[in-house]
């Protein structure tokens, strides 16, 4: 058995295309989100607030990369998991440090194995989705 076990990381240069990438979809659409990039250990890795997002955005979009690359479940995934299930709905944001269930959250994976996680927040959590997506799409 070995002591040591090796696994793929997310680069910098990664991390920084995807925000762009995902930077260049909201301006598309004409809106302003924060987006951050962690990586597996949820570790800051890339960030950009665009002009005219909204401050609260900046935490929000952190946590939700934090909580997909925590978990390897997108955000919404989260609020999917727990919904029905009183205990969880009840305990999970309440007792869980800076995990996010609803979506804008989405794990970046490489080899099966989770490198990071992408969060987005700016619009409607489905806005959310659609640009951590298409930031992705970046390193796909």
């Amino acid at each position: 058995m070995s002591a040591v076990r090796t696994v793929p990381a997310l680069t910098n240069e990664a991390a920084r295309a995807v925000v762009e990438a995902a930077i260049a979809a909201a301006e598309a659409a004409g809106e302003r989100f924060s987006i951050a990039v962690v990586d597996a250990a949820g570790h800051l890795n890339a960030f950009a607030r665009m002009d005219g997002a909204p401050y609260i955005t900046i935490q929000v979009a952190i946590d939700k990369a934090y909580t997909a690359a925590g978990f390897g479940m997108t955000t919404q995934g989260w609020h999917d998991f727990i919904k029905d299930d009183a205990p969880l709905a009840m305990g999970v944001p309440a007792q869980i440090d800076r995990i996010v269930t609803f979506g804008g959250g989405v794990p970046i994976t490489a080899d099966g194995h989770i490198i990071g996680g992408i969060g987005v927040c700016g619009g409607h959590w489905s806005d959310d989705v659609r640009v951590a997506e298409a930031g992705l799409a970046a390193i796909a």
